[in-house]
């Protein structure tokens, strides 16, 4: 019985709407009702939402250029947060279900057809590339 192919999901990648997290934020915590009270109905909150918008289209811009350039494709955000999640957390080994899942982004990501293997420099190698990837989102996040 030929084995059937299955592939990764493609999802849109990570939208950066900066400006709208932190009016989420302020408004959650009363901040913004309470600047408003103090300066008036036109505090700049607008102004400063649509710029802090604007900066991180700017950032997920040229992580997408440098992502085509190298022909990658961008971490979807249930990718982020499982190598967020990986990454920071101590290990010593990884676990078949974990590989297995690195194997899935790693790919998605780069378009290639790497299988499971008990190779510890192989699976290394793999964890490494996708290792440069999170950086590169964490690295804009700061």
């Amino acid at each position: 019985m030929a084995k059937r192919k299955t592939t990764a999901p493609v999802e849109e990648p990570i939208t950066w709407n900066i400006g709208d997290a932190v009016e989420s934020v302020t408004e959650a915590t009363g901040i913004k009702a309470i600047v408003k009270h103090l300066v008036g109905e036109d505090c700049g909150c607008n102004e400063r939402k649509e710029a802090l918008n604007e900066w991180g289209a700017k950032i997920q811009n040229k992580i997408s250029t440098l992502f085509r350039r190298n022909n990658i494709h961008p971490l979807t955000q249930e990718e982020y947060e499982y190598l967020d999640e990986f990454f920071n957390r101590p290990k010593l080994s990884m676990k078949p279900s974990e590989q297995y899942k690195m194997l899935e982004i790693n790919n998605r990501v780069f378009s290639q057809r790497l299988q499971y293997t008990t190779c510890g420099s192989c699976v290394q190698s793999m964890v490494n590339q996708l290792k440069h990837v999170y950086d590169a989102y964490s690295n804009t996040e700061r």
